[in-house]
């Protein structure tokens, strides 16, 4: 998934035919950004998003974040459009640990798709779990505490460095220390969460960008807990976005807005879609 404000977006992600998520993309220029197009005027998911790059970007999280508590498996990835946006090649990048195994390209898209990277248009982060890397699935019997580590190194002074948990930030690092001798920004934590019901576990990072016309990030994988009979649920102001914005396309190919393709066919895989989020509307999580 390219863009998370194409139209289409949610009946993709419903449909099952993508497997990775572009939370760094080709609006993230490396200079002042002069494209800032939500595209779809429900952009309202967890806030009404400023139309600017730090609000495209926030959108894309939350977008992302509501794709996972939905169940729906998707790899973070970036993109630069590079030749077609003026982003230098690897300005939005994404690092996959190979651990042992030796790169090559299908290693690189095993481990990408498996989750186990992070994603950055500046600052260098991982967040790794004592058994394991993100993309990693812990199976619990039962709900409990768990420790993590982060590592967070930048050129360019720290703002916000922050832990994410089924969507919600639940922790953060001070960002008043010094760069060391070699110029570098450096933080190494260990903290601990509670699990309590099945859910994920992310870091993400921002420091400060050239200037305020653009935004500089980083953003792990996520490592997925399953607890026994506490199941991943979406929150309802998650899935009534995206129920707004199938029942709207779905609106417009019955009006005959479609203006390409087989309007049947695409009514038909809508419906689908529209199935998918009404069937995820019946059991949400408690806010």
């Amino acid at each position: 998934m390219e863009k998370h404000s194409w139209a289409w977006a949610p009946v993709v992600a419903a449909a099952g035919k993508c497997d990775v998520f572009e939370i760094a993309n080709n609006h993230h220029w490396r200079e002042e950004c002069k494209y800032i197009d939500f595209e779809v005027p429900m952009r309202s998911l967890k806030a009404e998003y400023p139309l600017d790059i730090v609000g495209w970007t926030m959108y894309g999280f939350d977008s992302w974040y509501a794709y996972l508590n939905c169940g729906f498996n998707l790899a973070p990835i970036g993109g630069t459009a590079n030749g077609v946006h003026p982003n230098p090649f690897g300005h939005s990048r994404v690092y996959v640990k190979l651990g042992n195994e030796s790169l090559t390209a299908k290693n690189w898209q095993k481990w990408l798709l498996f989750g186990r990277s992070f994603v950055t248009n500046g600052p260098i982060l991982r967040l790794q779990f004592p058994d394991g890397w993100p993309g990693t699935t812990v199976m619990l019997e039962k709900p409990g505490q768990f420790w993590f580590s982060v590592e967070f190194e930048s050129l360019s002074k720290p703002e916000r460095i922050e832990i994410i948990r089924g969507g919600d930030v639940v922790r953060s690092f001070p960002t008043d220390f010094k760069p060391e001798p070699d110029g570098v920004y450096r933080l190494r934590e260990r903290f601990e969460l509670p699990i309590e019901w099945s859910t994920y576990v992310a870091a993400r990072a921002f420091v400060e960008p050239p200037d305020r016309t653009t935004v500089r990030f980083a953003h792990s994988g996520i490592v997925r807990f399953t607890v026994a009979g506490k199941p991943l649920l979406p929150r309802k102001f998650e899935v009534d976005h995206f129920l707004r914005r199938v029942e709207s396309m779905i609106a417009e190919i019955k009006d005959g807005k479609l203006k390409a393709g087989d309007p049947a066919a695409a009514l038909a895989e809508y419906e689908r879609a529209l199935s998918v989020y009404q069937r995820l509307a019946t059991r949400v999580r408690a806010e």
